[in-house]
């Protein structure tokens, strides 16, 4: 016994010194709690587009990448369009060029298109608006046009179905808002800027703001002005300004639930010293998102430039913030995973690199059903040049990063003692159990009472549906089965191996399958509200996660 009581001793001490050492490395190097894993990603090459372009704008919608706009080579406007479907791009015409424009997502599922520059080389702006279909993949001409010519602005389609746009490029700014169809000034800014972030709040107003002004001069951000009533200031800003942000819709920094009524958004910033954040903001509460590390604003291989905006995956609860580095060609996603706060510590980041990448677009990154990156023409690391653009298209494999993560080198040799001074006490300790202990283990109670509480959740799903509520959660199955909800969640998880979501999405997809065979010909738009989901973008991902194939793909197969 006194023997085992010193091997306890022996084993305790040999921790306590491995903490020690693993301090003395963390005092000598880099502090754990400051250290960004960094993993390299792999990187698809798909189809080329058929144009190459700059200042177009990317967009995921009705299952398919859209590329609307932009310049080509020599500066000239492109009066096309693309859509990425079985693998090739297909080439469509636009009623007018939309070099630089402004690109709002409709929620009819369409997409508005207005303004740009009006002739060769990035000069002048234009009134003219028209709107895409995605489902005839055709333009028709809107029946109105801009208050003011715009190029390089911005637009948001607030909760009642009105649009407001914002921002300018050597030309007068000011508010504007199409409502009943006819497109009114409505107030002038307090401040000049180009390409502003507005952000829809929850009561049909919006918040306009910029790091630029109209010639691309450094504005005062702080000062925020809004749809209704005054511009305020946000003390924050004055210290933080938004990150330039290439032609983009606010609704891929969108992090909220409009159907809860909850309008909250995620837009970097970067201050003086170069350090590099990322900001929430809920309505016109603005608030930096704590990190569990600083974000890293360089890499072994150089200075990492980050260009806005945020992409946010709210299905996954992640945020992608893209860079490059101009000395080594290499791209970088900063992955910040805000749905998960590490013990208090702030939101788990990771940085994902590529190899070297010199024939890569900079350009605004759209977010596919996987999950992944991809990323359409836009101006290379190696030329920078506005008259060569790219046609190359590439798909960043966030999803399946290659195994190639660096931490400290303390992380690695302590880790390696720690597991073999645990082995060694589990080896000399370990006891097999015997028949008799095995049958009356506690985990057998637990099992047994997990498949009863499994069937009772299983028949709840079978007979009332609850998951065609796209504002389902945890805590309604708990209610209506009268226990936890982390009852709920924890047996899920030991009984089927997936989350609560992964669980219920299960479901949808199957009811999605017996709809589409039971309704042919019915609109994907109709499909999704009805089978549950909150979104376009998440249904197409979630079907296409469980089934290998988008809805329409699996239409063809099973007819």
């Amino acid at each position: 016994m006194t023997r085992n009581k010193d091997l306890v001793k022996s084993v305790i001490a040999s921790c306590w010194m491995l903490s020690i050492c693993s301090l003395s490395f963390a005092a000598a190097g880099t502090d754990s709690l400051s250290v960004c894993p960094e993993v390299r990603i792999d990187v698809q090459r798909l189809p080329d587009m058929q144009v190459p372009r700059q200042g177009h704008s990317t967009i995921y919608i009705n299952g398919e990448t859209v590329v609307i706009g932009g310049h080509t080579t020599g500066f000239i406007p492109s009066a096309t369009a693309e859509y990425f479907s079985n693998g090739t791009w297909h080439q469509i015409t636009t009623i007018y060029n939309h070099d630089s424009g402004v690109y709002i997502p409709l929620s009819s599922g369409k997409v508005m298109v207005g303004g740009g520059y009006e002739t060769h080389l990035g000069i002048g702006q234009t009134y003219v608006v028209e709107v895409y279909d995605p489902v005839s993949h055709s333009f028709n001409v809107f029946n109105g046009i801009l208050s003011i010519k715009r190029a390089i602005a911005a637009g948001a389609e607030l909760a009642n179905g009105n649009v407001v746009i914002a921002g300018n490029w050597y030309n007068d700014d000011g508010i504007e808002l199409l409502e009943d169809g006819v497109f009114k000034l409505v107030k002038p800014t307090s401040l000049q800027r180009t390409n502003p972030y507005i952000f829809p709040t929850s009561d049909n107003d919006a918040v306009i703001l910029s790091g630029k002004d109209i010639h691309g001069n450094p504005l005062n951000s702080a000062v925020v002005d809004c749809l209704k009533g005054d511009p305020f200031e946000v003390p924050l800003l004055e210290e933080w300004q938004p990150l330039e942000a290439f032609i983009f819709t606010n609704d891929i920094c969108f992090m909220g639930d409009k159907s809860q009524g909850v309008y909250a958004y995620l837009m970097p910033v970067k201050n003086q010293s170069g350090q590099i954040a990322v900001v929430q903001v809920v309505d016109k509460d603005f608030t930096i998102l704590p990190t569990a590390s600083p974000i890293p604003t360089s890499s072994k291989w150089g200075d990492i430039n980050y260009i806005g905006p945020v992409v946010v995956d709210r299905h996954a609860g992640k945020a992608y913030l893209q860079g490059h580095s101009v000395e080594s060609h290499r791209f970088y996603v900063l992955s910040i995973d805000y749905a998960h706060y590490d013990g208090g510590k702030g939101a788990p980041i990771t940085l994902y690199y590529t190899d070297p990448m010199p024939e890569l677009g900079i350009n605004l990154p759209v977010l596919t059903p996987e999950g992944n990156l991809l990323v359409a023409g836009g101006i290379t690391i190696s030329n920078g040049s506005n008259f060569t653009p790219t046609n190359a298209t590439y798909m960043f494999m966030l999803n399946s990063p290659h195994a190639e993560a660096t931490f400290p080198v303390w992380w690695i040799v302590g880790g390696c003692l720690l597991f073999l001074v645990s082995l060694l006490v589990f080896m000399r300790y370990r006891k097999l159990p015997t028949a008799q202990e095995v049958d009356d283990s506690p985990s057998k109670t637990i099992l047994s009472a997990n498949e009863a509480l499994m069937n009772r959740i299983t028949e709840l799903m079978e007979n009332k549906k609850p998951y065609l509520n796209s504002d389902l959660k945890v805590s309604d199955i708990a209610t209506a089965l009268g226990i936890s909800s982390r009852n709920v969640s924890d047996c899920i998880k030991l009984m089927n191996g997936t989350s609560f979501s992964q669980y219920i999405n299960g479901y949808r997809v199957e009811y999605i399958k017996q709809l589409l065979r039971e309704k042919p010909g019915v609109k994907m738009t109709e499909i999704y509200i009805e089978s549950g989901f909150a979104n376009e973008t998440s249904f197409f991902r979630t079907f296409k996660a469980f089934e290998g194939m988008t809805p329409k793909e699996w239409i063809s197969q099973n007819n």
